[in-house]
């Protein structure tokens, strides 16, 4: 017998001394350790120690199935945020460029339109000064038709 198969057969017998204590004390009985109803509990003990190792199996079987699950979902969620965050950026793009035309647009509006009045101030002061030239050339003519009636 090896030194774990004694540690685990003094556990045992440490653990029906406190229970055969433990019945004298509720109960009032006194139970030898050859009395069947230790075997029932032992039995019991084993059934219980069973389950429990199942129940550790079921449960850590269901923790990884939650685990894989949660990581899918994970997995899910950043891909569609990353579908998101390009459709997002997408459309931001396309605002900013339909916006940039509309101002390109609106600049170029208005510098034909300031252009325009250029053109208009530049036609207005050469009719001016085309009138300027015959007032001159008139006045010249005169002051030489004078003279030459004068003279």
């Amino acid at each position: 017998m090896n030194s774990n198969e004694k540690d685990s057969l003094s556990r045992e017998n440490d653990m029906l001394d406190t229970i055969i204590r433990e019945v004298a004390v509720r109960h009032g009985i006194s139970v030898s350790r050859d009395d069947p109803i230790l075997m029932t509990y032992t039995i019991n003990r084993q059934v219980m120690e069973s389950a429990i190792g199942l129940q550790k199996m079921i449960l850590n079987d269901h923790l990884n199935n939650l685990r894989t699950l949660s990581e899918e979902l994970q997995d899910k969620a950043a891909g569609r945020l990353e579908q998101t965050m390009r459709e997002a950026t997408h459309s931001i793009c396309l605002a900013f460029e339909q916006e940039a035309k509309r101002l390109f647009s609106l600049q170029r509006m208005e510098n034909e339109m300031a252009a325009r009045r250029m053109m208009e101030e530049y036609r207005h002061l050469q009719r001016f000064s085309s009138i300027s030239l015959l007032v001159s050339v008139l006045g010249f003519a005169t002051a030489l038709a004078v003279l030459w009636y004068t003279s």
